[in-house]
């Protein structure tokens, strides 16, 4: 995200290209990473949807009832419950095909 908020307006980040997983829009023909910069710093936001090696699934699903009983000034009973489920899948590969099966 940083890269796309420091990115200059005068530096296209797609390359002109209208599909983001177009590899032309965030490497350069030797296969390095598109960057404003020219070198380390700020990843391409192209690259980082592509190429980032991390990718998280997760789910969540909750619930609550709540329900209390009062008659007259004195509190009865209070009853609350509350369940939470939660489905986490962390996976580690490229999105796409590694870096130098895209050079010809």
């Amino acid at each position: 995200m940083l890269g796309l908020l420091r990115t200059p307006i005068t530096f296209d980040n797609s390359n002109g290209a209208s599909n983001p997983t177009d590899p032309t829009a965030f490497l350069l023909a030797d296969g390095t990473q598109r960057d404003y910069r020219g070198g380390p710093g700020y990843d391409n936001p192209y690259w980082v949807i592509n190429r980032n090696p991390f990718h998280e699934d997760l789910d969540r699903y909750y619930g609550s009832f709540e329900r209390s009983m009062i008659r007259g000034s004195i509190y009865l009973f209070f009853i609350a419950l509350a369940v939470m489920f939660i489905s986490r899948q962390i996976r580690m590969g490229m999105t796409s095909a590694p870096i130098n099966s895209l050079q010809e």
